[in-house]
Protein backbone atom coordinates (compact mmCIF):
# COMPACT_ATOMS: atom_id res chain seq x y z
CA UNK A 1 0.00 0.00 0.00
CA UNK A 2 1.10 3.27 -1.02
CA UNK A 3 0.93 6.81 0.53
CA UNK A 4 -1.74 8.64 -0.82
CA UNK A 5 -4.77 11.25 -0.29
CA UNK A 6 -6.09 12.24 2.29
CA UNK A 7 -2.76 13.31 3.67
CA UNK A 8 -2.40 11.58 7.31
CA UNK A 9 0.52 11.97 10.07
CA UNK A 10 0.43 9.92 13.21
CA UNK A 11 1.34 11.56 16.36
CA UNK A 12 1.23 10.39 20.50
CA UNK A 13 4.03 9.73 23.01
CA UNK A 14 5.59 6.07 23.07
CA UNK A 15 2.79 3.39 24.16
CA UNK A 16 0.04 5.64 23.86
CA UNK A 17 -1.28 3.72 21.02
CA UNK A 18 0.24 4.60 18.10
CA UNK A 19 0.91 1.36 16.96
CA UNK A 20 -3.05 0.50 17.42
CA UNK A 21 -4.21 3.73 15.70
CA UNK A 22 -1.77 2.85 12.26
CA UNK A 23 -2.62 -0.67 12.10
CA UNK A 24 -6.96 0.23 12.38
CA UNK A 25 -6.10 3.45 9.68
CA UNK A 26 -4.03 1.20 7.48
CA UNK A 27 -6.60 -1.74 7.45
CA UNK A 28 -10.32 0.31 7.58
CA UNK A 29 -9.13 2.64 4.91
CA UNK A 30 -6.54 0.68 2.97
CA UNK A 31 -3.35 3.35 2.57
CA UNK A 32 -0.80 4.00 5.09
CA UNK A 33 -0.58 6.99 7.59
CA UNK A 34 2.81 8.81 7.55
CA UNK A 35 4.38 7.47 10.84
CA UNK A 36 8.08 8.79 11.25
CA UNK A 37 8.43 10.64 7.74
CA UNK A 38 8.70 14.45 8.25
CA UNK A 39 8.98 14.00 12.10
CA UNK A 40 9.47 11.72 14.82
CA UNK A 41 5.95 10.30 15.40
CA UNK A 42 6.81 10.48 19.47
CA UNK A 43 8.48 13.77 19.09
CA UNK A 44 6.75 17.38 18.57
CA UNK A 45 4.49 18.20 16.05
CA UNK A 46 5.73 19.62 12.64
CA UNK A 47 3.67 22.54 11.89
CA UNK A 48 5.06 22.87 8.31
CA UNK A 49 3.58 19.90 6.44
CA UNK A 50 0.82 19.60 4.79
CA UNK A 51 -0.79 16.89 6.67
CA UNK A 52 -3.63 16.25 9.22
CA UNK A 53 -2.65 15.13 12.17
CA UNK A 54 -4.32 12.57 14.52
CA UNK A 55 -3.37 12.64 17.80
CA UNK A 56 -3.88 9.67 20.32
CA UNK A 57 -2.63 10.15 24.03
CA UNK A 58 -3.78 8.31 27.35
CA UNK A 59 -4.45 9.42 30.63
CA UNK A 60 -1.37 10.03 32.78
CA UNK A 61 -1.91 7.04 35.34
CA UNK A 62 -2.79 4.10 32.60
CA UNK A 63 0.57 5.46 30.26
CA UNK A 64 2.71 5.56 33.31
CA UNK A 65 2.14 1.83 34.14
CA UNK A 66 2.32 1.08 30.28
CA UNK A 67 5.86 3.22 29.72
CA UNK A 68 7.27 1.23 32.66
CA UNK A 69 5.99 -1.98 31.36
CA UNK A 70 7.74 -1.64 27.93
CA UNK A 71 11.37 -0.22 29.71
CA UNK A 72 11.40 -3.61 31.74
CA UNK A 73 10.37 -5.96 29.23
CA UNK A 74 12.57 -4.66 26.62
CA UNK A 75 15.91 -5.66 29.00
CA UNK A 76 15.28 -8.87 26.93
CA UNK A 77 15.17 -7.62 23.72
CA UNK A 78 17.75 -6.74 20.89
CA UNK A 79 16.66 -3.68 18.80
CA UNK A 80 17.01 0.31 19.28
CA UNK A 81 15.05 1.07 22.18
CA UNK A 82 17.28 -0.58 24.58
CA UNK A 83 16.84 0.87 28.38
CA UNK A 84 19.95 -0.42 30.50
CA UNK A 85 19.41 1.90 33.26
CA UNK A 86 16.07 0.63 33.87
CA UNK A 87 16.91 -2.71 34.82
CA UNK A 88 16.24 -2.70 38.46
CA UNK A 89 14.06 0.44 38.55
CA UNK A 90 10.65 -0.12 40.75
CA UNK A 91 7.46 1.83 39.34
CA UNK A 92 7.82 4.31 42.24
CA UNK A 93 11.34 4.86 41.28
CA UNK A 94 10.23 5.56 37.47
CA UNK A 95 8.06 7.96 37.66
CA UNK A 96 10.02 10.14 40.00
CA UNK A 97 13.06 9.81 37.50
CA UNK A 98 14.06 11.42 34.45
CA UNK A 99 13.12 9.65 30.99
CA UNK A 100 16.24 8.58 29.11
CA UNK A 101 14.81 7.34 25.43
CA UNK A 102 17.76 5.45 23.60
CA UNK A 103 16.53 5.66 19.78
CA UNK A 104 18.21 7.47 16.74
CA UNK A 105 15.35 9.68 16.86
CA UNK A 106 15.86 12.74 19.33
CA UNK A 107 13.46 15.67 20.69
CA UNK A 108 14.12 18.76 22.66
CA UNK A 109 10.97 18.12 25.29
CA UNK A 110 12.48 14.43 26.03
CA UNK A 111 16.02 16.43 27.49
CA UNK A 112 13.72 19.13 29.48
CA UNK A 113 11.33 16.95 31.07
CA UNK A 114 12.85 15.70 34.78
CA UNK A 115 10.23 13.01 35.03
CA UNK A 116 7.97 11.01 32.53
CA UNK A 117 4.97 13.35 34.08
CA UNK A 118 6.60 16.09 33.00
CA UNK A 119 6.82 14.57 29.17
CA UNK A 120 3.24 13.86 29.00
CA UNK A 121 2.49 17.60 29.85
CA UNK A 122 5.46 18.81 27.73
CA UNK A 123 4.40 16.81 24.41
CA UNK A 124 0.57 17.59 24.69
CA UNK A 125 0.53 20.91 25.27
CA UNK A 126 3.00 21.04 22.36
CA UNK A 127 0.53 19.17 20.46
CA UNK A 128 -2.21 21.73 21.48
CA UNK A 129 -0.97 24.57 21.06
CA UNK A 130 0.68 24.35 18.00
CA UNK A 131 -0.62 25.46 14.70
CA UNK A 132 -0.31 23.73 12.27
CA UNK A 133 -1.36 24.01 8.04
CA UNK A 134 -3.88 21.13 8.19
CA UNK A 135 -6.16 19.86 10.75
CA UNK A 136 -4.96 18.42 14.12
CA UNK A 137 -7.48 15.51 15.41
CA UNK A 138 -7.26 14.30 19.02
CA UNK A 139 -8.11 10.97 20.16
CA UNK A 140 -8.22 9.75 23.18
CA UNK A 141 -6.93 5.74 23.66
CA UNK A 142 -9.59 4.53 25.70
CA UNK A 143 -12.53 5.89 23.77
CA UNK A 144 -10.64 4.56 20.97
CA UNK A 145 -10.24 0.91 22.75
CA UNK A 146 -13.94 1.15 23.90
CA UNK A 147 -15.77 2.16 20.77
CA UNK A 148 -13.19 1.79 18.30
CA UNK A 149 -15.86 0.83 15.26
CA UNK A 150 -17.47 4.24 16.28
CA UNK A 151 -14.40 6.15 16.29
CA UNK A 152 -12.94 4.89 12.68
CA UNK A 153 -16.46 5.66 11.13
CA UNK A 154 -15.75 9.51 12.62
CA UNK A 155 -12.27 9.57 11.20
CA UNK A 156 -13.78 8.25 7.85
CA UNK A 157 -16.54 10.89 7.86
CA UNK A 158 -14.10 13.84 9.02
CA UNK A 159 -11.42 13.07 5.88
CA UNK A 160 -13.92 11.66 3.45
CA UNK A 161 -12.62 8.40 3.97
CA UNK A 162 -14.53 4.83 2.57
CA UNK A 163 -14.33 1.93 5.36
CA UNK A 164 -13.37 -0.99 3.35
CA UNK A 165 -13.64 -3.10 6.20
CA UNK A 166 -13.27 -2.88 9.69
CA UNK A 167 -10.81 -5.31 11.24
CA UNK A 168 -8.73 -5.41 14.72
CA UNK A 169 -6.00 -6.94 15.39
CA UNK A 170 -5.34 -10.56 16.40
CA UNK A 171 -3.01 -9.98 19.82
CA UNK A 172 -0.39 -7.03 20.24
CA UNK A 173 -0.07 -5.10 17.16
CA UNK A 174 3.90 -5.27 17.51
CA UNK A 175 6.24 -2.47 16.66
CA UNK A 176 4.78 -1.68 12.61
CA UNK A 177 0.80 -0.96 12.95
CA UNK A 178 1.15 -1.13 9.22
CA UNK A 179 2.87 -4.71 8.64
CA UNK A 180 0.80 -6.22 11.31
CA UNK A 181 -0.40 -9.47 9.75
CA UNK A 182 -2.57 -10.32 13.10
CA UNK A 183 -5.73 -10.12 12.42
CA UNK A 184 -9.28 -10.49 13.67
CA UNK A 185 -12.95 -10.24 13.11
CA UNK A 186 -13.31 -9.74 17.04
CA UNK A 187 -14.99 -6.01 17.73
CA UNK A 188 -12.34 -5.38 20.35
CA UNK A 189 -8.64 -5.07 20.81
CA UNK A 190 -7.41 -7.40 23.47
CA UNK A 191 -6.36 -4.81 26.13
CA UNK A 192 -10.21 -4.08 25.99
CA UNK A 193 -11.02 -5.84 29.86
CA UNK A 194 -8.09 -4.97 31.29
CA UNK A 195 -7.98 -1.39 30.56
CA UNK A 196 -12.22 -1.31 31.49
CA UNK A 197 -11.16 -2.48 34.99
CA UNK A 198 -8.76 0.45 35.16
CA UNK A 199 -6.08 -2.40 36.12
CA UNK A 200 -3.20 0.41 35.85
CA UNK A 201 -4.10 1.97 39.21
CA UNK A 202 -3.27 -1.55 41.24
CA UNK A 203 0.35 -0.21 40.60
CA UNK A 204 -0.04 2.80 42.64
CA UNK A 205 0.69 3.62 46.48
CA UNK A 206 -0.86 6.67 47.66
CA UNK A 207 2.64 8.69 47.43
CA UNK A 208 2.81 8.16 44.08
CA UNK A 209 -0.71 9.12 42.97
CA UNK A 210 0.12 12.23 45.38
CA UNK A 211 3.57 12.60 42.94
CA UNK A 212 1.56 12.56 39.79
CA UNK A 213 -0.86 14.89 41.19
CA UNK A 214 1.50 17.32 41.85
CA UNK A 215 3.26 17.40 38.27
CA UNK A 216 -0.03 16.65 36.47
CA UNK A 217 -1.84 19.59 35.06
CA UNK A 218 -5.76 18.43 35.24
CA UNK A 219 -6.42 21.48 32.92
CA UNK A 220 -4.35 20.43 30.43
CA UNK A 221 -6.29 16.88 30.01
CA UNK A 222 -9.58 18.39 30.12
CA UNK A 223 -8.49 21.05 27.70
CA UNK A 224 -7.34 17.69 25.18
CA UNK A 225 -10.92 16.00 25.95
CA UNK A 226 -12.72 18.85 25.26
CA UNK A 227 -11.06 18.25 21.87
CA UNK A 228 -11.05 14.44 21.22
CA UNK A 229 -13.34 12.89 18.63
Amino acid sequence: MLFQEPKIKIYGLPRSGTNFLEFMVTNSFGFVPLINHYGWKHGSLNQTINYNHLIIFKNIYSWLVSLHSFVRINQKRKFENYFPQYKKSTFSQFIREKLYWDTKHKCDLFDKAENPIQLWNFILKDCLEKECVKEKTFIYYEDFLFDTENKVKIIAKKFNLKIKKIIYPKGDVGYNGSKCRRKSDKVVYKKYDKYKEKYYMNYYEKSDIGFVEKYFPSDLFKKLMDVAI
